[in-house]
């Protein structure tokens, strides 16, 4: 991963001797993480599952026509993770581990969200970090992972210890999901992942659970280059199946909206 010295927040003045020691040393942490950019994603609240998934796959004017494959079944649970206070929803960082049944890794996600969007400058970095881990593993064992990339996603620090307020994570979202999984190649080189999720979202902090079935759109293209064709593309998925709704982009939002009423 390469990584450029520079201090973001003062004009990009070099970094002093200190400050690049401690960037070196972030990066070394972040040495087995995959990087990734801003994606194209929308998700959609179906009104019936079973009409709604045999109407796009089998007769949408928009799919049916493409090379398409059926990928499988899957089940995955999301657990979000935040102070007692929402620290780090409150400055755009979540944090999430994703586990799929049958699967030997789970991913631990540091992700840079917010409905504030970055100064111009900073555009062009990175907004998720992501390590693929033993599944069995806790996440205390990665606390330097997820404190470096936070410090990345956060170019001008938080102003506080973060290892310390790591100590007190505590599950705040858990959403469970039964998937089933399809995959289109569609014109103008769209490549375009469909998940049809039947989602039960719950928060231990509240004791409450929320139940709705969303399908998840996922363009495996760069954004920069298909945004306009993506969004085209789910004008008229929309306009085709007037039943979909679009809702947050964010499992955490979408819960803490239905779960917690935190608005954002």
């Amino acid at each position: 991963m390469e990584n450029r010295f520079y201090n973001y927040n003062s004009k990009n003045k070099p970094l002093t001797i200190e400050e690049e020691t401690e960037y070196q040393i972030t990066n070394e942490r972040l040495k087995d993480a995959i990087v990734i950019n801003s994606s194209l994603g929308t998700k959609m609240i179906m009104s019936n599952y079973k009409k709604d998934l045999e109407q796009i796959t089998k007769f949408s004017t928009l799919v049916r026509h493409n090379v398409g494959n059926y990928i499988g079944r899957g089940e995955i649970v999301k657990t979000y993770y935040d102070t007692e206070d929402m620290f780090f929803h409150s400055v755009g960082i979540n944090i999430c581990e994703t586990i799929e049944k049958g699967e030997k890794e789970k991913e631990i996600i540091v992700r840079y969200d917010s409905n504030v969007e970055r100064i111009s400058y900073l555009k062009f970095l990175p907004d998720t970090y992501l390590l693929k881990v033993k599944t069995k593993d806790k996440m205390s064992k990665y606390f330097d992972f997820i404190e470096s990339a936070i410090l990345q996603l956060i170019t001008n620090g938080l102003q506080t210890n973060v290892m310390n307020l790591l100590k007190t994570l505590k599950p705040l979202v858990i959403v469970k999901k039964k998937r089933q999984h399809y995959q289109y190649n569609l014109p103008n080189k769209l490549i375009m992942n469909f998940n049809f999720d039947r989602c039960i979202y719950s928060s231990p902090k509240t004791k409450d659970k929320y139940k709705v079935d969303i399908l998840e759109t996922l363009a495996e293209n760069k954004p920069d280059e298909f945004s306009e064709v993506y969004n085209n593309f789910i004008k008229d998925l929309i306009l085709e199946n007037p039943n979909l709704v679009k809702t947050k982009h964010s499992d955490l939002f979408i819960g803490l909206d239905y779960l917690l009423d935190i608005r954002n």
